[in-house]
C-alpha cells in the first residue's frame, strides 16, 4: 500500500506501507517526526505518482509535478554544472590565460537562460545550455 502525505509546504511525502493494519500507527510515527506538517494523506496506487522521479521533489499535493518548483531543481543542476566550469576556468586563469569573458558568460546562466518556455517536466529536462557540460 502506498500513502501520499500530503504536507503543509505543498508538497508531498510517500510512504509504502507492507501491512494494511499499520496504517495509523505509521502515520502517527511520520507526525512525531516531522512535526506541524502533516496536512492529510491519501491512499494511491503506482499509477496515480508521475513516472519520471527526476523532479521528486516539485510533486505537489494534486499528485502532479509543480513546474515553479521543478524548474528551481534543474537550474540548481545547472549552477552546480556552471560552478564545476568556473573552477576549470579558474585553472585557466593561474596559467596566466584571459578566461574572463567565458567566466562573465557562466555567471550570467542563471539570469539569461530562459526555463519558462518548457511546460512539461519532459521539456524542462531538454532545456540545457550550449557548452555546458551535464
Amino acid at each position: 500500500m502506498k500513502i501520499a502525505i500530503k504536507r503543509s509546504d505543498g508538497g508531498i511525502s510517500i510512504m509504502h506501507l507492507l501491512n494494511d493494519d499499520e496504517l495509523e500507527s505509521s502515520l502517527q510515527k511520520w507526525r512525531d517526526v516531522h512535526v506541524d506538517e502533516y496536512v492529510s494523506h491519501e491512499i494511491v496506487t503506482e499509477a496515480d505518482l508521475p513516472q519520471d522521479r527526476l523532479f521528486r521533489n516539485a510533486w505537489g499535493h494534486d499528485l502532479k509535478v509543480d513546474m515553479a518548483k521543478a524548474r528551481e531543481i534543474h537550474m540548481d543542476k545547472i549552477r552546480k554544472a556552471r560552478d564545476k566550469a568556473m573552477k576549470a576556468l579558474d585553472v585557466e586563469t593561474l596559467k596566466g590565460r584571459d578566461v574572463q569573458a567565458q567566466k562573465q558568460v557562466l555567471r550570467d546562466i542563471p539570469q539569461t537562460f530562459d526555463l519558462s518556455v518548457a511546460t512539461t517536466p519532459e521539456e524542462l529536462t531538454e532545456l540545457w545550455p550550449d557548452g555546458l557540460v551535464p
